[in-house]
């Protein structure tokens, strides 16, 4: 999954500094409510931002299930943590915690694109406006697919019948 991950990072990357060519010399970057600009920069600007959030998103993701490791059991929040963070299973742990945190950095990494693609067309058209028809939707399926990934962590770090009989619940 990782490679996705990355996959995904540059894609997003490539697509936030080819829109360089592509905007106006002054962009809307920020709107309201009903799609209007109420905000604006300079291309540059705008690229920065998405670029470092994309970046900074796909370093939070790659670092933190490693922390666990390094990290007070008690400040760790996971389902049935005493279970999981047991020295034997820390590093079955950290190997789920990671394939779990490589997929929310993949909807992460989709969601900023999708807002990069939504402004920069905002500001490809005219008049620039965001259009709702199209940010709603990525909005819509971004808290979808974050329900599902928390349900699936959920899952991921529930005991099991075999545990649940060896005293572990």
């Amino acid at each position: 999954m990782r490679r996705f991950l990355l996959a995904a990072w540059l894609c997003g990357i490539s697509f936030h500094i080819a829109s360089l060519f592509l905007l106006p010399d002054r962009v809307a970057m920020h709107f309201g409510m009903d799609g209007t600009p109420n905000g604006w920069g300079r291309p540059m600007t705008h690229v920065a931002i998405f670029v470092g959030l994309q970046t900074f998103l796909l370093l939070l993701i790659v670092v933190i299930p490693g922390v666990v490791r390094r990290t007070p059991r008690e400040f760790v929040n996971i389902p049935n943590r005493d279970y999981w963070l047991a020295d034997e299973r820390l590093d079955e742990t950290v190997s789920r915690l990671q394939e779990h945190f490589d997929l929310l950095g993949i909807i992460l990494q989709g969601f900023v694109i999708a807002i990069g693609v939504c402004v920069t067309s905002a500001n490809l058209s005219e008049p620039i406006r965001l259009s709702n028809h199209a940010f709603l939707p990525t909005l819509a399926v971004f808290l979808v697919s974050i329900f599902a990934w928390i349900v699936r962590l959920f899952l991921a770090f529930r005991i099991d019948d075999v545990a649940a009989a060896d005293g572990h619940e």
